[in-house]
């Protein structure tokens, strides 16, 4: 895909370390590429190059989220990754 085609909110299926996953893509890097959230693992995954975006996904092909139940809590490092969505200045 090419960089102007790339729209935050949308779910794309990019390459992540090595296999194909499913991520909405949440804002744009300051220092280039983008902040997603990968939708199977619940991470937040730094995509450097639109090459690794192969083609949006449709709505109606969405993963549904996983089941939490109240005992579920996040780990430390999915705590630290969680600011990473909504503050620009960060540096990687």
């Amino acid at each position: 895909m090419n960089k102007k085609e790339i729209k935050i909110g949308q779910v794309y299926i990019v390459k992540v370390s090595g296999e194909l996953a499913s991520v909405r893509i949440t804002r744009e890097w300051p220092f280039g590429g983008w902040i997603g959230f990968n939708l199977a693992t619940q991470r937040v995954v730094h995509i450097k190059s639109a090459a690794r975006l192969r083609y949006p996904v449709s709505p109606a092909h969405l993963p549904s989220p996983p089941e939490l139940d109240d005992a579920t809590t996040l780990r430390d490092e999915e705590r630290e990754d969680f600011w990473l969505l909504d503050d620009p200045a960060v540096m990687p």
